[in-house]
């Protein structure tokens, strides 16, 4: 199986200001140190290093979580983000940045983990079965633009846990702004919602023609004939065709600025990847001047 491998410039963002923390060069081919952690409740983690790690390759790292016989494994949390689906000796692929959380729950008690819409983990509790988790403060809650918490916050009940739960934080649209998108050779157009997720199908090409991508504002959005993306703005795609097959190959995308929150610079990100290919990491890079 093919990897990609490449440059990435890490880097975090903070406004007010546009304070920039320095980037970071990762050559594909270097080897990088994984931090895992034990996680058996706020006051009892242990924190270990694992070294030399290659980048890209597959690890599990099962054997590096410290054990107690108290405790049982409940799920991973992989660079912040509750990933329920991965068992204990998941093999995890090695990026520039990889962290590792190993949670645990007492062998009586059950895990109650409180979760963004993006996965990211807001706080981790343990209930007796039979009783109920703690709600969370809607002022210690991420916000949204466009959305408020909504009046029932966790899509599921906080009472009579019987089973480890992951409790995911639901929000209400209060934006009315509708957005519309032009499709140019293709089916798909109309008025949509602030953030709704489009569908937009190229016509089937005309004879000795081969569809090759979809064009946004002068730039590829998109390589596949069935296209589905968040519409955040008044939108105009075109379908493009060519005169012969496109060969498959990975394709990135990231759009112009949208202004949809004050303070922030937000981007809408997109890669594709066919068959054969297999996305080890992805980031942003960024430079003061136009010839990066």
């Amino acid at each position: 199986m093919k990897k990609i491998k490449k440059y990435l410039l890490l880097l975090t963002i903070v406004f007010l200001g546009s304070i920039i923390i320095p980037p970071k060069l990762i050559d594909a081919e270097t080897n990088v140190n994984v931090s895992v952690t034990s996680y058996f409740d706020e006051n009892n983690t242990v924190v270990s290093t694992v070294a030399n790690q290659v980048y890209g390759s597959k690890v599990s790292f099962a054997s590096s979580l410290s054990s107690d016989s108290g405790y049982t494994f409940v799920f991973w949390i992989y660079n912040g983000v509750l990933r329920v689906d991965l068992p204990l000796s998941h093999q995890f692929i090695i990026t520039s940045s990889t962290t590792l959380i190993g949670v645990f729950r007492p062998n009586d008690k059950l895990a109650a983990v409180f979760i963004d819409t993006n996965g990211k983990v807001l706080d981790i509790q343990y209930v007796t079965s039979g009783e109920s988790a703690l709600d969370l403060e809607v002022g210690t809650l991420p916000t949204k633009p466009g959305y408020v918490v909504a009046a029932t916050k966790w899509d599921h009940s906080l009472t009579n846990i019987t089973a480890n739960t992951v409790f995911t934080l639901q929000y209400s649209s209060v934006s009315s702004v509708n957005y519309t998108l032009a499709v140019t050779d293709g089916s798909g157009d109309g008025t949509y919602s602030n953030n709704s997720y489009v569908t937009v199908t190229a016509d089937a090409p005309a004879s000795g023609k081969y569809f090759d991508h979809w064009d946004i504002g002068g730039r590829v959005a998109s390589l596949d004939s069935t296209y589905t993306f968040t519409l955040l703005e008044n939108t105009t795609i075109t379908a493009v065709y060519g005169d012969s097959a496109r060969i498959d190959h990975p394709m990135v995308g990231v759009s112009s600025a949208l202004s949809l929150r004050s303070g922030y610079h937000t981007y809408l990100g997109h890669f594709e990847l066919p068959p054969g290919y297999e996305l080890i990491e992805h980031g942003l890079l960024v430079s003061s001047t136009a010839d990066l």
